[in-house]
Parts: C-alpha cells; structure tokens; sequence
C-alpha cells in the first residue's frame, strides 16, 4: 500500500530533468563526433570537385576535337561554338566553384570556369592552386 508521501515524491522525480553535467557530456560527445565526422566530408566534397573539373575537362576537350576534324582542322573561337555547333548542349561548369564562364587566353585568376587557348585548342580550368589531390589545377 503507498503511503501518503509517496505519490507527491514520484511527481517530484518525473519533474526532475536532466542535469547540467548529463547536457554537458551530450554537448561534449556531439562536437567529438562532428570534429571527426566533418573534416571528412569536406576532404570527400574537394575529392569530388576535382573529379567533376577532370570529367568536365575531357567533355571539353573531346567536343573541341570533334569540332576539329569536322570542320578541316579549324578550331572554335570560343567555347560558345561548341554549343552553337551542336556539339555541346552547353559549357560545363568547373567542379570547385561551379562557374562555366570563359576566358580568352591568359592565366588563372581563380574566378572559375575555363581558359580556352583557340590559337591551339588548349582549355584548362580557371583555379589557381592545387586540387584536393595536390595536383596543380595549372596541370590539368
């Protein structure tokens, strides 16, 4: 049989919560998990990058080719002809900053999108630096 006391006890104990040091060690063992957890993602998100400007570039470069031998050994003047050739549906975006602009010539300034050389058909993507693989965006 309960006694009298016993009933306002257990509302007191339901009531109860948790306490400041059982929040902290939650607190403490989430960030432990995250600072494991997002130093790999975002190594995986600039693996990914690097793969989809490396795909992207031989998209380009396989169409600037196509152009060529379709059209005497003639280049395009410009990345947009490939798409008004009907040799692209439209220029590809780089992987890093997703950016399919063109530039003419010159060197990286790491705007994004692409350089195209029509002296020689030569493209390469607008970032200075170094890939998540550590190889030189120059080298591409």
């Amino acid at each position: 049989m309960p006694t009298k006391g016993s009933g306002l006890d257990m509302r007191q104990q339901l009531q109860r919560g948790f306490t400041l040091i059982e929040l902290v060690m939650v607190i403490v063992i989430i960030g432990a998990l995250s600072a494991i957890i997002v130093p790999n993602f975002i190594d995986y998100t600039g693996k990914s990058g690097a793969q989809s400007t490396r795909a992207n570039i031989q998209i380009l470069r396989s169409a600037i080719q196509t152009f060529r031998s379709e059209n005497n050994g003639a280049l395009p003047a410009n990345l947009s002809a490939l798409v008004s050739g009907g040799y692209l549906p439209s220029v590809p975006e780089d992987g890093m900053l997703n950016v399919s602009s063109e530039q003419a010539g010159g060197s990286a300034d790491n705007s994004g999108g692409w350089i195209y050389f029509s002296t020689n058909g030569t493209v390469k993507p607008n970032l200075t630096g170094a890939d998540a693989y550590t190889k030189n965006w120059a080298d591409y």
